[in-house]
């Protein structure tokens, strides 16, 4: 077996493990479903090492920041904060709906497996832009 080909084994066993080891109640099942013909596009995972790590703060409808890049097969923490009230998240792609309140923040921790952008909202329930997705996550 060449240099490569073991390579892409240990990074296949890698993913394998931390699949594996993923926490139950971490945002949902610990592989989710997307537009890439049912691939899955990320992991959830509670690993702590390499973990990207994002704070987006919600207030008077909007949020910030609006666009995170991270890399793919890597973690990523995304920590929301409510600054004014309850919002509701919505990554489609990921199968993640959460409440948010400004009493109680919500972490969510994915590991992205495709590229591309993803979107995802953060709106108030009663808005007419509810369903508008108003941030993005570039995976590279």
């Amino acid at each position: 077996m060449n240099l490569s080909r073991l390579t892409k084994w240990i990074g296949v066993a890698a993913i394998a493990a931390a699949v594996a080891t993923a926490t139950p109640g971490a945002g949902g099942n610990d592989q989710n479903k997307s537009r890439f013909k049912g691939k899955p596009v990320a992991l959830k995972t509670a690993a702590d090492h390499q973990v990207q790590t994002f704070q987006i703060v919600a207030a008077e409808g909007k949020i910030t920041p609006d666009h995170i890049e991270v890399e793919r097969f890597k973690q990523v923490r995304i920590k929301f904060v409510s600054k004014d009230g309850t919002y509701r998240i919505r990554f489609k792609d990921f199968e993640i709906q959460e409440k948010l309140t400004a009493e109680e923040p919500v972490v969510i921790n994915l590991m992205p497996t495709e590229p591309g952008p993803f979107e995802f909202g953060c709106t108030k329930p009663w808005g007419l832009k509810r369903y508008k997705y108003n941030g993005t996550m570039e995976v590279r």
